[in-house]
């Protein structure tokens, strides 16, 4: 597919169930009825490590997406290398991060350092990352129908995107910079 010729919708992480990605597959017709050419990108590993054995929740979501005719508006890249990440992330339109549970999101502050606007599930360890309006929206956990409305929502504003981008890209600098960082922990 040709990023530039469709909207790009972005996950980064394990393919495991607590990261709610049927959830977005379960939001997927609502916002592919109101955008025809939207991509969903699951990149990272759907195999169990240094194997080539899919996980049991790979398959199914696979299995999900073939029986609701969506496999066209699915892509999986497997694991990516830091390089082709920074392009993926440098080539979406949004980023989405549908979890139930987190520690930390770390692909959120990657996204953001990269000009994109965000959505979360409202969880600890991503209710501390985002700032709900201002560089993405935090949306109720395992609410597909909310993670649709925003993801619609987002779409359909190109120049809110591009604010709430550079909005991102700012708050990731002054909070998560090492640099910054780095003194609060020695």
């Amino acid at each position: 597919f040709d990023l530039m010729k469709n909207e790009v919708v972005l996950y980064v992480g394990r393919i495991v169930k607590y990261k709610g990605l049927d959830y977005l597959v379960d939001s997927a017709p609502k916002i592919i009825e109101k955008h025809p050419n939207v991509k969903f990108v699951i990149a990272g590993p759907v195999s169990y490590y240094s194997t080539n054995i899919p996980t049991p929740y790979y398959r199914a979501l696979k299995n999900k997406i073939e029986s609701e005719k969506l496999s066209e508006y699915f892509i999986f890249t497997g694991a990516v290398n830091d390089e082709d990440l920074i392009g993926l992330y440098s080539a979406c339109d949004l980023f989405v991060l549908p979890s139930l549970s987190e520690g930390f999101g770390i692909v959120l502050v990657e996204a953001m350092s990269c000009g994109k606007p965000v959505i979360g599930s409202k969880i600890d360890g991503i209710i501390d990352v985002i700032n709900d309006g201002e560089d993405g929206y935090l949306v109720s956990p395992a609410q597909p129908e909310e993670i649709a409305s925003k993801i619609n929502h987002l779409l359909e504003r190109p120049d809110e995107r591009r604010i709430m981008g550079i909005n991102a890209k700012k708050h990731a600098e002054e909070m998560f910079d090492w640099n910054i960082l780095a003194p609060c922990i020695m």
